[in-house]
């Protein structure tokens, strides 16, 4: 059987990355980057499980651009209610490009397939966590990290994530087992500023050096103070040192 690559949920690259239709800036630091490489939508939401079905898939295709810091995989899938369905999905460590994978397989569970939390066992690493019952990943989604499961309590689950910081989830929630691929991305080095634009990354410059109309803490003449009581966002809110979340 011979699978061919599809251009499937494929956007082109734009360098007006963060403006509007008007051109005015709406997300700052975006914008640039090399036209060579296009947007891949990601699948992030487990939508077809089912714990008496072992979905068989292949990885056909490897990539990796500048909008993501892990690797991205083609994955088609080979069983019979969605054969040929193709998605792109964040990979794990030790994928193997042209191997056949069965990803909800719970009585063999092994690196790559995906499944619910109840059925892992303690101290397994996982990645691409779920909050919530029905939604996407949220935890444990850039290059090298991975969550580690503590505890079983009742319907939920103690995990400790990437900031070694505990939280509690249902025990239904999704995951992928194992460590998230591109681990020796914090070894990476910038040589200069043209890496940063290839990498959609526009230059920051600080508030104080800036206008009065454009941030709270510029203006003035020579070097001064930001003439307020707290640090302050570009929208004039707290910055530093404010809980954002209980």
């Amino acid at each position: 059987m011979i699978f061919k690559f599809k251009n499937y949920n494929i956007y082109k690259y734009l360098k007006s990355f963060g403006r509007n239709n008007q051109g005015t800036i709406i997300t700052y630091c975006k914008g640039g980057g090399n036209l060579k490489y296009n947007y891949k939508l990601i699948d992030f939401w487990y939508d077809n499980f089912n714990i008496n079905k072992n979905y068989k898939v292949i990885l056909l295709k490897k990539f990796k651009n500048y909008f993501r810091n892990t690797y991205i995989g083609c994955l088609i899938y080979l069983s019979l209610n969605y054969i040929n369905l193709q998605k792109y999905i964040i990979l794990h460590n030790n994928y193997l490009l042209n191997s056949i994978y069965y990803i909800t397989n719970i009585n063999n569970i092994k690196l790559g397939s995906y499944l619910q939390l109840k059925y892992c066992k303690l101290g397994t690493y996982i990645y691409n966590i779920s909050n919530k019952i029905r939604s996407k990943g949220v935890f444990a989604k850039s290059a090298g990290t991975y969550a580690q499961i503590l505890i079983f309590y009742k319907n939920f689950v103690c995990i400790k994530l990437p900031s070694k910081q505990l939280k509690y989830i249902n025990f239904n929630c999704f995951c992928y087992i194992g460590v998230n691929s591109n681990i020796y991305y914090n070894k990476y080095k910038i040589k200069n500023a043209g890496y940063n634009r290839y990498y959609n990354k526009r230059p920051k410059v600080r508030g104080k050096a800036m206008n009065a109309c454009d941030h709270p803490h510029g203006g003035g003449k020579g070097k001064t103070s930001i003439g307020r009581k707290y640090p302050c966002s570009k929208k004039g809110l707290h910055c530093k040192g404010y809980k954002t979340c209980n």
